[in-house]
């Protein structure tokens, strides 16, 4: 028997768990991400008052298909792929992602918010990087993704103590790598595509 979900009249099957209160659910063959905030009211309003800020300021990330501010339960677009996090994991980044990330870094600084720019909030699908956890901060100039974010996208030092700190493997023939080559890339990544 397969577990059903309503949200405001509409139907989810549950396809598989993702986490303790996510889901990934499918309704009329299309698949969106369920996240049930059970009694965290203030995190519930946060989510949704941070995914309608986001959706008008120019920032990709999934769409609210569809919440209920009683249940404190939302569908989102379900956006598959690897994360970014996951995609350096094996290889330096396609240089396609940069524009995309310094467009958000600028829509960003325009809508006065602060992304996270950790690599596994992130998922290019289809042409378009998606920022996936809908929250955000106040904005903060020291914190941009020239000045700190980009440290996370790139197989350096930075990128080397943040696998250490959340236990992932390091890849030791790419961490071997002079990080004075690696500082140049950086610093003509952010030449070629911040504005």
């Amino acid at each position: 028997m397969i577990e059903q979900i309503e949200i405001k009249r509409k139907i989810f099957d549950v396809v598989e768990p993702i986490g303790e209160r996510t889901k990934k659910v499918m309704r009329k063959n299309k698949t969106y991400f369920l996240k049930d905030f059970g009694n965290d009211i203030s995190g519930f309003e946060k989510f949704v008052d941070s995914a309608h800020k986001l959706s008008v300021s120019g920032i990709v990330s999934p769409k609210v298909y569809v919440y209920d501010k009683h249940m404190h339960i939302v569908a989102t677009e379900f956006i598959d792929g690897p994360t970014v996090l996951d995609v350096l994991l094996e290889k330096d980044l396609p240089e396609e992602y940069f524009p995309l990330i310094f467009t958000d870094n600028w829509y960003m600084k325009n809508s006065n918010i602060l992304l996270s720019f950790d690599p596994k909030n992130y998922k290019y699908h289809h042409g378009k990087l998606y920022y996936i956890p809908q929250l955000f901060n106040k904005y903060d100039e020291k914190k941009t993704f020239e000045k700190v974010g980009i440290w996370y996208w790139f197989y350096c030092r930075e990128f080397i103590k943040y696998l250490e700190a959340n236990n992932l493997p390091i890849d030791s023939q790419r961490a071997n790598v002079n990080q004075a080559i690696i500082n140049k890339q950086i610093a003509l990544t952010v030449v070629k595509f911040y504005r």
